[in-house]
Order: structure tokens, then C-alpha cells, then sequence
């Protein structure tokens, strides 16, 4: 009982700071950068997110999964070493593509070649194994160290992008940067702590399965229903900018983007806390468990999540305007209708997004022995296009 009420501090602690993060960012980007930027900051992102969702986030989520067994029977470690080999492979094909994509078609957004290689690979690399180790230092045990480390991330690459905002540039290019030195600067205090932290802890018998390794067979298997409702996802919530790219201008993108924040940054902000909190409560839960007690924790974390997030969308809908005036600087404001209609569709920009609720979080409870993969993969795949 103790050991659960420190963690729900650490985590509204720690939760408390990046909800004043995320509304000092919001409105400090607007502040310190034109609509138009904001826009040439939003395609980048997109390109980005592309390579992120698709390639990186299913494999992220099944590492995820399997890290509290792992962490349990010693393997932790040499799997998050494979995952970050694989990082660096998708970081350099993301390189390649996006080379090929500026000499071809474009990105929307007259940008360098340099410029766009070290925001789309550094995005990829840097922040995608910060995250995924703060992350999985949450879902093992070690909170604090995860709400330390994460509004470090946030707050050194906020004050990072101001600063070079304000002295080298108002630009797109200025502000990402930041949050990509940002997180490089954490990243080493990340793999410092979790080499001293993590260790095995024993304690599973010999009847208990072995959990799944980090191979190409069981991450092909996990990861491919993700894939697909990663992509549609993409398309919802990134893919719109390149379409309008080539019907309407930056300063028009910039807004639209802007609109969208303010009706769900506070959703994120909700669906953050409950997933950081109850997410490693559920992969206890379902560590070396059968398929009826997955279905059971499943239950019982859609039981709470779906009420919550509702009512938060409907508070958001009500109080667009309101939010506006917060959120964002003087110039974005006429946006504000914009939270009014889209807030009915609750979603955020992370791994944690109302398709994986219906569908990739369906994959958390992948089966083990080949009977119940025979209909697990059905499954599935009905739960992933349902979410999608």
C-alpha cells in the first residue's frame, strides 16, 4: 500500500510539472514563432512521425510489453541493446528516404538538406531511445527516476529552443533543435541510471513460461496489427499536412496545427497521467499470466480509462475559447472554434492513442502457445482495423 501511494505521487509530482511544461510551450511556440514557422516546424515533425509510428512505435510497445518479464529473468538489457541497434537501422533509413523525398517531391516546406537530415535523423535516434528508456524505467519500478527524467527532457529542450530562438533565429530549425539537444543531453544521465538500476530479479520458477526474446519472429508477430492502425492513425493526425501543403500556405498550416493543440493538449495531458500511472500496474498484471487474467486487467484498465477521457472531452468542448485565451499568444486565438468540434475525438500524439485502446493494446495480451495464436491473430487483427 505505501509502495503504491509513492508512485501515484511521483507520478502526479512529476505530472504536475509537465502539465506546466505543456502549457508554457504552447504558448511560448506561439510567442516566439510566426504562423508561418510554426507550420515549417509541423511538416518536419510529420516527416518525422512517419518513419516514428510506422517503423519504431510498434516495436517500442512490444518492448513495452515484454519488460517486465525481461527485467525479471535477466534479459532486459541485452534486448534493449538490440532494440537500439534497430533504432539506429530505421534512423539511417529515415535519412535515405527523406534525402530521396528533398530531391524529388519535397517535404512542403523549402528547407536544407543538412538541416532536415539532423531534425529527422536526430528526432529519431536521440529521442526515440531517451523516451523508450524512460519509459521502461516506469513500467519496472523505478518512478521517480522516470518523472525526474522526463520533465528534465522536456524543460532543458523548451529552454534550449527559446534560447536559440530568441539568438540565432526565429525559426523552425532553432526550435527543433532544441528539443533534439534536449534530449541528448538527458540521454546519457538515462543509460548511466538504467545500467545502475536494472537488474534481475529472480523470483520465477521454473514452471513459469519464458517470455518471448527480441527476435525478428516475435516482434514481426506482435508488432504488424500495430502497423496498420499506426498508419491510419499517421494519416489523421500528420498525413493532412502535406495535402495542404500543396492547397493553402504555411501561416494557414501553422494555424490549423495550433487549433488542433488546443482542443487536445488537454486530453494528452489526462491520457499521460492514467497510462503513466496504470500502465505498469497492467504489464504486472499480465507478466507470465494466462489469457483470461489478460482479458481481466484488460478489463479492468478500460473500465477506468474510457469514463475518465470522455468527460475530459466534454469539459474541453465546452471550454475552448476559455483554453485559448491560455494556451496560446494573442495571434492564434481566432483558432479557438476549433477545439469546439474536435475535442469529441479525444486522441494525442504519443504512443498511448485511442487506436491502440481499441486495437494495439489488444496486442499487449499476444498469446504465447501456438493453439491460442492460431485465433489470436484474428483477433487481433479485427481488434487492431476496429480501432483504426
Amino acid at each position: 500500500m505505501r509502495r503504491a501511494t509513492t508512485n501515484f505521487f511521483f507520478i502526479i509530482a512529476g505530472r504536475a510539472f509537465q502539465v506546466v511544461y505543456a502549457l508554457a510551450a504552447m504558448r511560448l511556440v506561439t510567442e516566439v514563432l510566426r504562423p508561418d514557422e510554426i507550420g515549417r516546424r509541423d511538416l518536419v515533425i510529420s516527416t518525422t512521425s512517419w518513419f516514428a509510428l510506422l517503423l519504431i512505435s510498434p516495436v517500442g510497445n512490444y518492448v513495452n510489453r515484454q519488460a517486465v518479464e525481461w527485467h525479471f529473468d535477466g534479459r532486459l538489457l541485452g534486448s534493449l541493446r538490440r532494440f537500439s541497434a534497430f533504432v539506429v537501422g530505421v534512423a539511417v533509413v529515415g535519412t535515405i528516404v527523406t534525402t530521396l523525398l528533398q530531391f524529388t517531391s519535397g517535404i512542403g516546406t523549402p528547407i536544407g538538406l543538412g538541416w532536415l537530415l539532423w531534425l529527422v535523423g536526430g528526432s529519431l535516434l536521440v529521442g526515440t531511445l531517451t523516451n523508450q528508456l524512460n519509459g521502461v524505467l516506469n513500467i519496472v519500478g523505478f518512478r521517480g527516476w522516470y518523472a525526474l527524467l522526463v520533465n528534465l527532457t522536456s524543460w532543458i529542450g523548451l529552454g534550449l529552443s527559446v534560447g536559440l530562438s530568441i539568438w540565432r533565429g526565429r525559426s523552425a530549425e532553432y526550435w527543433l533543435s532544441g528539443v533534439v539537444l534536449g534530449q541528448l543531453l538527458v540521454l546519457g544521465a538515462s543509460v548511466t541510471l538504467f545500467r545502475r538500476l536494472v537488474r534481475p530479479q529472480g523470483g520465477v520458477t521454473l514452471e513459469t513460461p519464458r517470455a518471448a526474446g527480441f527476435d525478428v519472429r516475435s516482434v514481426f508477430q506482435f508488432s504488424w496489427p500495430l502497423v496498420i492502425t499506426t498508419a491510419f492513425y499517421w494519416c489523421q493526425t500528420s498525413g493532412y499536412r502535406f495535402l495542404l501543403a500543396g492547397l493553402t500556405d504555411l501561416r494557414n498550416i501553422g494555424l490549423l496545427t495550433v487549433g488542433l493543440s488546443i482542443a487536445s493538449a488537454p486530453l494528452a495531458m489526462f491520457d499521460t497521467l492514467f497510462t503513466e500511472y496504470y500502465r505498469p500496474i497492467f504489464y504486472q498484471d499480465i507478466k507470465f499470466s494466462t489469457a483470461s487474467q489478460k482479458a481481466r486487467a484488460w478489463g479492468q484498465y478500460a473500465s477506468a480509462y474510457f469514463p475518465a477521457i470522455f468527460l475530459t472531452g466534454v469539459f474541453v468542448a465546452v471550454s475552448g475559447p476559455l483554453l485559448a485565451r491560455v494556451l496560446v499568444s494573442e495571434a492564434f486565438r481566432g483558432v479557438a472554434w476549433l477545439a469546439l468540434g474536435l475535442a469529441q475525438y479525444p486522441r494525442r500524439g504519443r504512443s498511448s492513442v485511442p487506436h491502440f485502446l481499441a486495437g494495439g493494446r489488444i496486442t499487449v495480451a499476444w498469446p504465447r502457445d501456438r493453439a491460442d495464436r492460431r485465433h489470436g491473430r484474428h483477433d487481433v487483427l479485427c481488434g487492431s482495423s476496429a480501432g483504426a
